[in-house]
């Protein structure tokens, strides 16, 4: 049987990487408003940053679940984990700084 069924797998991985990057933009929301407050501009200039990523962090989402969709599983490539990551430890460390603010 040649014939591929992708299931909802293209679809809940799209999903998963949307709710990472709404949460990430959610967390630089806060941050800009924690900034607000403490007239902080390293808390401004990690806001900005965060909403950055939260924006590429959806479209990497939609790129990969519109890929898997088309050809299939395919593990992520290192670019992409590298950039996952780097959101992750900016955004605990934006938390971390504003904790301590």
């Amino acid at each position: 049987m040649n014939a591929r069924d992708p299931g909802l797998q293209a679809e809940r991985t799209q999903l998963a990487w949307v709710r990472t990057g709404a949460a990430v933009a959610v967390n630089a929301a806060l941050l800009l408003r924690a900034a607000a407050v403490t007239h902080s501009t390293v808390m401004l200039i990690g806001a900005a940053l965060l909403g950055a990523m939260s924006i590429v962090v959806i479209a990497l989402g939609v790129q990969r679940g519109r890929r898997l969709a088309c050809a299939g599983p395919a593990p992520p490539g290192a670019l992409l984990m590298a950039s996952v990551s780097a959101v992750a430890v900016l955004a605990s460390a934006c938390a971390l700084w504003s904790f301590g603010a």
